[in-house]
């Protein structure tokens, strides 16, 4: 049964698994799910005591124990819950909470100076850090919990990659957290927390679905690489957006293949094609090499975002860690996952088009308890299902072909649509590109439209190739034959490509 309110969560996790790890601090301190409910309800009282119910709860800063009690003491209170950027300044911090009408804002306690700072421009906001947080409630007051909160009230408030502001229910994201349940089994995870207060996927996916599962979170250490965290932290398990995997996939890729010759790599290369074909691992070795950077523990990645990862997805299978790739909306969280054999999209919401733009393609359309309440000082009616303003079409089959956002989408001179990031899925395979962006331009001459793709190079691969010093013109050819390997599996031709300038010229 799905819980009423996202505090229920914590409460359902608290009675099934009372004694299993909830929170792992960096010195190794541990707290149960028992601990967290009890502190969650003392964060509750807190904001009773300060007369701010109803109101939005800010938080920023480093995710902590603290902090995770401050999260289900604001749901219990009935708060809308705010995470704010991290790197944010003073100044930013007091125009973010204005914006929201935040009632009040969670500080860590070394926050201390921040703290004076806000408090002196901003009289009218209460200030809580850490230490009033979890003071003991006085003896005879009610453990925090007020009126009862409607599962259809504002649970949390998320900025979405377009800049908005969107309120999303305590319904929205416990229908989320129910459509992704099946992704871990009950406590045989701990995760490696988000290390800061993010966006949409990192609340919702990196802090609340394994939460809601009975897996612990383990705090991330000082700054040091990726890697090294997810080694040394014994994590089994880590959430990462699309971007973020193909990262660390190519951190691990290159820094397995130090000290090998071209030959050796090319020979892993091939067994590992043969294996695929097979069915068999043939690159075990190589494998090997690649777990010992990462560490052993790890077996479940979740990635997910505004379009699926595939590729490094694929390479971190064959490394052997499960991934489950999403697609996955700031607005309505997690809308389709990848099956295990890479080929289709299995909806995990209410989906239709009910506008095709090319036979059965159009704009996504999600109706159920995922749509949102709105946007801040936006637009909230909804009535005839949300507009997620990504392209697709949905199968005899009910499975989901996604082709990219409706406000990217390029048009040809045959009146085709072109979606520029399946071009860019395309060229993100090759091993020195880092990442990709593809425009379009209207060309009065041919009446078409030129299609560029800007190259961001990993400048570590090509060097391993080039050698440290090469010219512009060098480079240029390097990717012009490189482009030219790509071409064939392009659904469209891209006309020209893009260079940043070299810095390291003969």
């Amino acid at each position: 049964m799905t819980p009423l309110t996202v505090a229920d969560i914590l409460v359902r996790s608290a009675e099934k698994f009372p004694e299993n790890t909830a929170f792992i601090e960096r010195g190794g301190e541990a707290y149960t799910f028992v601990r967290l409910l009890k502190d969650s309800r003392t964060a509750a009282s807190v904001l009773k005591r300060l007369e701010v119910e109803g109101r939005p709860a800010a938080i920023c800063g480093e995710v902590s124990y603290v902090g995770l009690a401050a999260m289900f003491g604001s749901f219990m209170a009935g708060c809308p819950f705010i995470p704010l950027g991290a790197g944010l300044s003073e100044s930013e911090i007091c125009g973010l909470t204005a914006e929201y009408e935040a009632g009040v804002l969670f500080l860590p306690t070394k926050y201390a100076e921040a703290a004076a700072y806000i408090r002196e421009r901003m009289p009218l906001l209460k200030i809580v850090t850490g230490l009033e947080l979890l003071a003991e409630i006085p003896e005879g007051e009610d453990a925090g919990y007020g009126e009862p909160v409607d599962p259809a009230s504002p649970a949390c408030l998320f900025r979405t990659p377009e800049g908005e502001a969107v309120m999303l229910s305590h319904k929205n994201i416990c229908s989320s957290l129910a459509s992704v349940s099946d992704s871990v089994e009950a406590g045989s995870y701990t995760f490696l927390c988000p290390s800061v207060w993010g966006d949409a996927f990192d609340c919702v996916m990196g802090l609340l679905l394994p939460l809601s599962a009975g897996c612990g979170l383990i705090r991330r250490g000082e700054k040091r690489g990726v890697t090294k965290i997810i080694a040394e932290s014994g994590a089994t398990a880590i959430t990462c957006t699309p971007q973020r995997l193909r990262n660390l996939e190519r951190s691990l890729r290159f820094r397995s293949e130090q000290n090998l010759s071209k030959a050796a790599i090319t020979v892993y290369g091939l067994f590992d094609r043969l294996g695929r074909v097979l069915g068999l691992d043939l690159g075990k070795r190589m494998h090997r090499r690649v777990r010992r950077l990462i560490g052993d523990r790890l077996r479940l990645i979740l990635c997910g975002g505004g379009y699926p990862e595939r590729d490094s997805a694929m390479r971190f299978t064959d490394w052997g860690m499960e991934v489950r790739s999403y697609y996955f909306t700031a607005e309505c969280g997690p809308l389709a996952v990848s099956d295990l054999a890479w080929k289709k999209l299995l909806p995990l919401a209410e989906l239709s088009v009910p506008s095709p733009i090319s036979g059965a393609m159009g704009e996504l359309f999600v109706s159920g308890d995922r749509v949102p309440i709105g946007y801040f000082n936006g637009k909230t009616d909804f009535d005839g299902g949300f507009p997620t303003g990504d392209v697709g079409s949905l199968s005899e089959d009910g499975t989901l072909e996604l082709r990219g956002r409706k406000k990217t989408m390029l048009c040809g001179r045959d009146g085709l649509p072109i979606f520029p990031e399946e071009l860019a899925e395309v060229v993100r395979r090759s091993r020195y590109v880092a990442d990709c962006t593809i425009t379009g331009r209207f060309d009065t001459k041919t009446a078409d439209t030129i299609i560029t793709a800007h190259l961001a190079p990993d400048f570590r691969e090509v060097n391993s190739v080039l050698g440290e010093k090469y010219s512009d013109n060098r480079l240029k050819l390097f990717f012009d034959r490189e482009m030219a390997k790509l071409a064939p599996a392009l659904p469209r031709k891209i006309d020209e490509f893009r260079l940043p300038r070299v810095i390291n010229e003969v």
